[in-house]
C-alpha cells in the first residue's frame, strides 16, 4: 500500500513539475534574444611593466592586433601587408589612451611584479578602412551568443562540475577574460532544476551533444559550445570541444601547460569559426549599387529617427537616402559595400528589419497597383542608379523605363534618354520590429 501511494505521488510530482517547467520554457524563450550588441570592440586594456616609450610602442601594438583579430573575426591576419605595415606606426590608429596602476606577473618566474595597465580607444574609422582596404572581413557589433556547456575537473580534488557562475573555478574567470578578448558574447547554463533532470555532469563530460541541445532550446542560443577540460598532470591540460550552431558540428582538442592556455585556444577556435559565419567581406570601391527597400510600421518620428540611426549604422550600407515619406513607412535607397546575400544575413541576427515576402509595387504619381495613395507620398530622389542584384530574383524578369503603369518586382527604372541596364533592381519590403512594439 506504502509503494503504490509513494508511486502515485511521485506521478503527481512528475506531473506537476513538468508543467511548470513547460511554462517557464516558454516564457525563457520569448525573452532571451539570440543576438547581443557587443560594446568596446574598438577599446583594449595591455599590462606594461613601465611607462617607456618603448613599453607603449609594444604594447600599442599588441593592442592594435587585438582590435584587428577582434573587429575581423579572425586570428590569421598576420600575413596581410597592410596589417603588418599598420603594426610598425600602431600609434596613429589610437585616440585615447591612459595608465592605470596594478600588479602584473613577471614574465619570467610569474611573481608579482608593480606596473601599468595601458588603456588605449583606437580609431573605429580608422580600423575600419584599414581592414576594408585588405580586403579582410568586418564582423560587426551584433553577435549571435554562445551558449557554454563545459564541464571542469578539480586539480586538486578530481572532482567534476559544469561551469556555472555559482561554481567558484579560477577557469570561469579565464573565459571571462577570453570571450572578452575576442569580443563573443556569451552565457552560462542556469544549471537549475530544469536543466540537472535534462543534462547530467556525465552527459556533459561524455560530450552527448543530442541532450544538450534539448536543454539548450530554452536560452534560445546563437550558437553552442559543448566541452570539458581537465588536467593531465601538474603543468598539462587537455580539453575537448564541440560547436554546434555555426555551419556544420564542428570537433577539436587542445592540450596546453594551464587551463588558461587551452581556454584560450578553445576561445579562439570558437571565434575564428563564428567569424567566418558571421563576418563580412566589403567592396573597398567607391560603386553605386544599391537596392530598394520600403520599411513598413514605421509610426512615429521616434520610429523614423531610430530606423535611420539603424540602417545608417549597419556596416554592409555605404549609405542610406531616403527616397519617399509615406504616413506609415518609408523608402530607402541603400548603397551595398557587399552583396545582398551577406547584408540579409546581419539583419536575420540583428531581428529589427523583418522581411516580408510582399511585392514592393513602384510607381510615378499615381496609386499603384497594391492600392497606395501616391499622392500621399513625398519624393526625395529619383531611383536611376546602378542597381544591386539580388541573383535568386532575377529569373524572367525584364527591364522597363518609368511610365505610367507600374513595373513588376525587379524591374529596373532607368530615366528617359539613358540606355536600360541589364541588371533588374533589387526591392524588398521590411517590417520595422520596434514600430510594432511601439504600437502595441
Amino acid at each position: 500500500m506504502v509503494v503504490e501511494m509513494l508511486k502515485t505521488w511521485r506521478g503527481w510530482i512528475r506531473s506537476a513539475l513538468a508543467v511548470v517547467f513547460g511554462v517557464c520554457l516558454i516564457t525563457t524563450q520569448i525573452t532571451i534574444a539570440q543576438a547581443v550588441q557587443v560594446t568596446g570592440l574598438y577599446e583594449t586594456v595591455v599590462d606594461v611593466e613601465g611607462r617607456s616609450g618603448d613599453a607603449f610602442t609594444a604594447a600599442a601594438r599588441a593592442g592594435l592586433r587585438q582590435i584587428l583579430v577582434r573587429v575581423t573575426g579572425s586570428s590569421d591576419i598576420d600575413y596581410d601587408e597592410s596589417v603588418q605595415q599598420a603594426l610598425k606606426s600602431p600609434k596613429s590608429y589610437i585616440q585615447q589612451y591612459g595608465y592605470e596602476k596594478t600588479v602584473i606577473k613577471d614574465p619570467e618566474n610569474g611573481l608579482p611584479l608593480p606596473g601599468f595597465k595601458l588603456k588605449m580607444s583606437f580609431d573605429k574609422a580608422g580600423i575600419d578602412r584599414l581592414i576594408r582596404g585588405a580586403g579582410l572581413p568586418i564582423w560587426t557589433g551584433n553577435r549571435p551568443e554562445l551558449l557554454l556547456w563545459a564541464g571542469v575537473e578539480d586539480q586538486k580534488t578530481g572532482a567534476r562540475a559544469i561551469l556555472t557562475h555559482n561554481l567558484g573555478s579560477d577557469i570561469l574567470e579565464q573565459v571571462q577574460v577570453e570571450m572578452r578578448r575576442r569580443g563573443i558574447p556569451f552565457s552560462l547554463p542556469l544549471y537549475d532544476l530544469q536543466d540537472q533532470m535534462a543534462v547530467s555532469v556525465s552527459d556533459v563530460w561524455g560530450v552527448f551533444s543530442d541532450r544538450v541541445m534539448e536543454a539548450s532550446a530554452r536560452y534560445s542560443p546563437g550558437a553552442t559550445l559543448l566541452g570539458k577540460l581537465y588536467p593531465l598532470g601538474p603543468k598539462q591540460w587537455k580539453s575537448t570541444w564541440l560547436l554546434m550552431g555555426v555551419g556544420s558540428d564542428a570537433w577539436v582538442e587542445f592540450q596546453g601547460e594551464s587551463s588558461q592556455s587551452v581556454v584560450a585556444q578553445a576561445t579562439d577556435w570558437t571565434a575564428d569559426r563564428m567569424g567566418q559565419q558571421y563576418a563580412l567581406i566589403l567592396d573597398a570601391s567607391e560603386s553605386q549599387d544599391f537596392m530598394l527597400a520600403e520599411v513598413r510600421d514605421v509610426n512615429t518620428l521616434e520610429d523614423y529617427a531610430r530606423l535611420n540611426d539603424y540602417l545608417q549604422g549597419l556596416v554592409p550600407v555605404r549609405e542610406a537616402k531616403l527616397v519617399q515619406l509615406f504616413q506609415n513607412s518609408v523608402r530607402y535607397k541603400l548603397y551595398l559595400d557587399s552583396d545582398y546575400g551577406q547584408l540579409k544575413q546581419l539583419l536575420r541576427i540583428d531581428n529589427q528589419l523583418i522581411e516580408s515576402d510582399e511585392q514592393l509595387v513602384l510607381s510615378k504619381g499615381r496609386a499603384n497597383a497594391a492600392g497606395e495613395d501616391a499622392g500621399r507620398a513625398v519624393a526625395l530622389h529619383s531611383i536611376t542608379e546602378t542597381p544591386v542584384v539580388d541573383q535568386a530574383s532575377t529569373s524572367g524578369q525584364t527591364d522597363a523605363g518609368l511610365d505610367e503603369q507600374a513595373p513588376p518586382l525587379g524591374t529596373a527604372l532607368i530615366p528617359a534618354g539613358k540606355p536600360a541596364s541589364s541588371q533588374p533592381l533589387l526591392t524588398k519590403v521590411y517590417y520595422w520590429r520596434s514600430g510594432r512594439i511601439n504600437e502595441h
